[in-house]
């Protein structure tokens, strides 16, 4: 039994260690970074839409009405 005492403090010693901790996360940052990139693909590019050609719309001309003819007459007497 004290054998099994005097190798738990020994272990515990080592894994308190400032070095043994700092190593330790070194090498998971390394292991995880490593399967990122291993398992990086690119997300597929969008598709584009396509430029149709401009419809021309032309202005067709507009039934005066009453109230845009008398309009008209107003500024062109002025």
């Amino acid at each position: 039994m004290k054998h099994f005492k005097e190798m738990m403090s020994l272990v515990l010693g080592v894994l308190k260690d400032y070095r043994v901790i700092i190593t330790l996360i070194a090498f998971l940052l390394v292991i995880m970074i490593a399967g990122f990139i291993a398992n990086y693909t690119k997300k597929p590019p969008k598709p584009k839409k396509k430029k149709n050609a401009p419809i021309v719309v032309q202005p067709q001309p507009e039934a005066q009405t009453e109230e845009s003819a008398e309009a008209g007459e107003e500024e062109a007497t002025e």
